[in-house]
């Protein structure tokens, strides 16, 4: 359980998810920069939620890197792969989805 009185960030990744194998399409330096950062932040005694867009319905929505942070992705769009430069017109459903998993959590 998330204690609620912690000290939280969120970081966002649209396009590079931060919990993803090295060397897939479109994985690389911010990947793994975006996920150093925030276990870095857990280390600090952060809760670091890193939100990013679910690209494939096989992969589980939350992925726990450690006991303070974790990756989320959000459904905004097909779950599939889409080039960086094409996600444009998917930002507000993200944006939505973002907001929405906020108020569910009760942050």
């Amino acid at each position: 359980m998330i204690s609620l009185s912690r000290k939280r960030i969120a970081l966002i990744s649209v396009h590079g998810d931060p919990s993803v194998e090295i060397g897939k399409e479109e994985a690389g330096g911010q990947n793994v920069y975006v996920r150093q950062v925030g276990e870095a932040l857990a280390k600090q005694g952060w809760q670091v939620d890193m939100f990013t867009r679910s690209s494939d319905r096989q992969q589980a929505s939350i992925v726990q890197h450690s006991p303070n942070c974790r990756t989320i992705r959000l459904v905004a769009g097909p779950q599939e792969f889409i080039p960086r430069d094409e996600l444009y017109g998917y930002l507000p459903i993200f944006v939505q989805e973002f907001q929405k998993f906020q108020l569910e959590s009760g942050f």
